[in-house]
Parts: C-alpha cells; structure tokens; sequence
C-alpha cells in the first residue's frame, strides 16, 4: 500500500510435508500519477543455501563433539552479560575433568570422546535450564548463569554438577569413574571481563584440584581465604 519495495526470505510446508524455504522479492508498479497500482513478487527457492548458512552457523556456535557452546561462542555470552547496562548478577563455574587423560590411554581417545559427550549431557541436565554450557577444549567446560539473585545460585549448581559428574559413566568400552575440580565466579554488570571473570573461576577451579574432594570452591574473598 505504500509502495516499498522489499526481500523477504519465507519458510514453508508443502503439500507432501517438505520444508522450504524461499527469497520473496516484492516490487511495486505505479500509476502515471505515482499512485500504487498493484505489486510483481518473484519467489526463489534458496532452500540449499539457507541450509548451508544455517550449518555454517553451528559449527561457528557449537562444538562439534559435544553439541555445547563452543569456547568462543561462550566466553561472547559472558562478555554480553557483562555489558549490560544494569546491575544483574552473573556467575561462571568452571569445570575442569579430573584423570580424563588415563581414560584416553587406557581406552582410547573414542572412549574420551563418549565421555566428555556424556559429561555435556550431564552438564546440561545439572544446570539451570535458562543457562548456557560451554566447552573451553579439551576436558574444561564453562557453564554460564545469568540474573543470579545471589551467591548460593551458583553454589547449589556447582554442588549438582559434582555430584553429577562423580556418577559412574557407562561406556561402549567399560565402566568408567571420575570427578571434576569445579570453580565458581561471580560479578555484576560493568565490574569486569569476561576474560577476568573466567580467570577468578579458573583460579577457584584450581583450589577444588588442591583440595582434591571433588567439590566446588567459590573464589577467593578479598582476604584471599577460599569461599565455600
């Protein structure tokens, strides 16, 4: 009716139950008087491109193992939680596999590869629905929380996480059994990095490997004492 011109990509079902998907390009014819008369819409079929578009997507977001986020698709969110422009709460906890290499040279790495699908698996269930599980490479993850209410959100996660992971694992080629050394940080908008903040809970993770209990430790208070 206001005689804009546009490209509009569709997506639709037919007949037989295919999905498609389509580039819609719509022009507007005009009287002598520049009144709209009617409209010329081509259609295009760029299903195969969108496709690829779309498996190009993943494989920039996700890891391809595990199906979580991928470490610079992660480490994004947590910059982007971290720039907001008001005070939310955000906290990482930081998993890091305790003895995953014997599994490879016992096993195999196909047998590392099983496990560490499993533990994503597990993460995921452990968490928050409304958080994000990333894999850092190779036996680290990071799960991302966001709009925490305070620091027993991610302490209660964390707890989860390690009584999770320390359940036996069921593989093709055995059983297997193994814990996580597990470091939790927290910051508000505006106050640090992402790359700060997954430090401090890298820093935490390393005090739960000291410890060696295969229990969360939340990071060090200004004192310098680990917080639990």
């Amino acid at each position: 009716g206001e005689g804009i011109d546009e490209d509009v990509e569709v997506d639709f079902v037919l007949p037989s139950g295919e999905w498609r998907y389509a580039l819609m390009s719509i022009r507007t014819l005009l009287r002598a008087s520049s009144e709209v008369s009617g409209a010329i819409t081509s259609v295009l079929d760029i299903t195969d491109s969108v496709r690829a578009r779309q498996e190009l997507e993943k494989r920039a977001t996700f890891d391809a193992l595990t199906g979580a986020y991928n470490r610079s698709s992660i480490l994004g969110a947590v910059q982007r939680e971290l720039e907001r422009d008001d005070s939310t709460m955000t906290a990482v906890i930081y998993v890091d596999l305790d003895a995953f290499k014997p599994v490879n040279d016992n096993l195999g790495h196909a047998a590392g590869d099983e496990l560490l699908v499993l533990v994503a698996e597990r993460l995921k269930v452990a968490s928050r629905g409304e958080d994000d599980v990333g894999r850092l490479g190779g036996d680290e993850f990071l799960v991302l929380l966001r709009d925490i209410s305070g620091l027993e959100v991610p302490v209660q996660v964390a707890h989860r996480i390690c009584e999770s992971l320390g359940s036996p694992y069921a593989l093709s080629s055995g059983a297997v059994e193994l814990r996580a050394s597990v470091g939790v940080a927290c910051a508000c908008a505006g106050e640090i990095t992402a790359d700060e903040l997954v430090k401090r809970a890298d820093a935490a993770m390393y005090l739960s490997k000291d410890q060696g209990h295969g229990l969360p430790v939340l990071e060090p208070d200004v004192a310098g004492s680990p917080r639990s």
